[in-house]
């Protein structure tokens, strides 16, 4: 980052000019420029009233607002400066500044930076504009800087083919882009650049908008970054969230990046947290990457927490991809139960992750999908939305209360170990839940679907490749099944490869039944059965003779 220095060594001219648009005859155009406190060029040639208005020409070397006590710099009326050097606003330590650019008022910098050590608030509204190649807002340690940029028509665009704006240098910096206001950077936005830096970002309502053609979010000190209620973050290439929080919420608020969105690492330790909210969307083009930073010590740490109620938020990209370390998660937060919610993206190594369903809500995965690590369903519903929506390579649990559906795909599941529910769907009698090592049933409920007739019934079947253990109960529906007699073993409906230490069992009464047959739950070797026996109908009642 640049050095200031005060008063500068270099020789610039500063030319700080009153912009007279051109008027429609007749009419009359006001315009100020204002100078209070400790805010003075240095090397200045020109003329300054008694009352701290500007006249032109306006020739300094440096422009400073708040030295080392409090300045002030008011810009209003279609003002304008325009200057080659830097302007810099809370210069020292204890210092601080105040700029305010209003009612169309424009500023043209090179570099301008707000708060170097001391503090620094800009307010740009009513249709003003700032316009710099390089920016800084909190620059070295024990800064502070505040700029506001509010109003539509009301910007600050750094416009250089290597534009830069950095949010928290190695100080503290803010930024809010309010109520249909833009910002951007051709180049670079960067927060909290350095260790020990914080940077606050907010971007709200409708039209709001922050651009930039890379974003580098907590570089190497700590961010909290908030995109609201329309509010719009746009990274025209890649986009970085390495620490801290960042979140999207409420109707029309979105962060795109046009190719990759990493959130958690790219190099060294790491720990970041995106939250989707109600209404929001985060779009990446290419890919999104949680905690993906090969070969370092300590690893970095990403999660995606996915909120809300009615239009719970949206994460659009092709493939969310876990970092090698297994620090990586994905959590279904949000309270949507109509069975709408949709999460297509395919969700795959490198390495380990985890995807965990907290909340009321139903969610259905439709993505191609097999990460490693464990799946925890702790509240609500997840569902398959293709056979391949629940990851053969992962290991499942289902907490008491919640439920994972397989919704009549033939499923492969790593492990599985419920005291909640799990289903294979409503309407079928084909498909096959595969657990490829253990099943433990902890007192959880399994539900299949079964066409109740002969042995050779149609039937959906839960085959363990791997050991089993714990209770389970067994709820079958019988699909238009008018019951048979059994031979031999009977229906098959689990199978047991390994060790065969699981209990199975029907809810009361205990049994089926199915026309004239009962179907009772029996063992036989490894696996378990339906066998049904006849039951005698019972006698018309009998009347005696009156």
């Amino acid at each position: 980052m640049p050095s200031l220095l005060y008063p500068s060594p270099r020789a610039l001219l500063l030319v700080v000019q009153l912009l007279i648009p051109l008027l429609e005859p007749g009419t009359a155009h006001g315009q100020a420029l204002v100078l209070a406190g400790d805010t003075r060029p240095t090397a200045f040639v020109g003329t300054i009233g008694s009352a701290g208005s500007v006249g032109a020409p306006f020739n300094a070397e440096q422009l400073v607002v708040g030295n080392t006590s409090s300045g002030s710099l008011q810009m209003h009326s279609a003002a304008g400066v325009l200057h080659t050097g830097e302007a810099v606003v809370g210069a020292q330590a204890g210092s601080s500044g105040l700029a305010t650019l209003a009612t169309g008022a424009q500023w043209h910098s090179p570099l301008i930076t707000m708060g170097d050590v001391g503090s620094a608030t800009l307010h740009i509204h009513s249709g003003a504009q700032l316009v710099s190649r390089e920016a800084i807002i909190g620059h070295r340690a024990g800064s502070q800087g505040l700029v506001t940029v509010a109003g539509r028509a009301s910007a600050w665009h750094s416009d250089a083919r290597a534009g830069l704006l950095v949010v928290g240098d190695a100080g503290q910096g803010t930024l809010r882009v309010l109520d249909g206001a833009a910002v951007s950077s051709s180049h670079h936005l960067r927060t909290a650049e350095l260790p020990g830096a914080t940077a606050r970002v907010d971007v709200d309502g409708a039209g709001s908008t922050l651009a930039a053609g890379y974003c580098f979010f907590s570089t190497q000190g700590v961010s909290a970054v908030r995109v609201s209620r329309g509010g719009r973050i746009h990274c025209r290439s890649e986009a970085w969230l390495r620490f801290g929080d960042f979140s999207v919420q409420g109707a029309g608020a979105a962060w795109a990046a046009g190719t990759q969105l990493t959130v958690g690492a790219d190099s060294g330790p790491a720990a970041a947290v995106l939250r989707i909210g109600q209404g929001g969307v985060v779009e990446a083009g290419t890919a999104l990457r949680l905690a993906h930073n090969p070969g370092h010590r300590p690893a970095g740490r990403g999660a995606i927490h996915l909120e809300g109620t009615t239009a719970p938020g949206r994460l659009l990209t092709p493939q969310v991809l876990f970092g090698a370390d297994g620090l990586g998660a994905v959590h279904f937060d949000h309270h949507d139960s109509s069975g709408s919610y949709v999460f297509a993206p395919s969700l795959s190594g490198p390495g380990r992750g985890e995807v965990s369903v907290n909340q009321p809500g139903m969610t259905t995965l439709t993505g191609d999908n097999d990460y490693t690590g464990v799946t925890r369903v702790q509240a609500g519903v997840l569902r398959a939305g293709a056979a391949t929506g629940l990851s053969h390579a992962s290991d499942y649990t289902v907490a008491r209360g919640a439920t994972l559906d397989t919704q009549g795909y033939s499923t492969r599941l790593n492990s599985l170990a419920h005291a909640g529910t799990v289903t294979t769907g409503a309407s079928g009698t084909s498909a096959t839940l595969t657990v490829r090592h253990h099943y433990r049933g902890d007192g959880g409920s399994l539900a299949l679907g079964t066409a109740l007739g002969g042995s050779d019934a149609a039937t959906e079947r839960l085959q363990v490749q791997g050991d089993t253990s714990g209770t389970t109960t067994l709820h079958i529906r019988n699909l238009r099944g008018s019951g048979a007699p059994t031979t031999g073993a009977g229906i098959l409906v689990v199978q047991v490869d390994g060790a065969s230490n699981g209990r199975f069992r029907l809810p009361n009464p205990g049994y089926l039944q199915a026309g004239g047959f009962r179907y009772r739950l029996v063992q036989q070797g490894k696996n378990w059965y339906l066998q049904s026996e006849a039951v005698a109908p019972r006698p018309a009642p009998h009347h005696g003779a009156h």
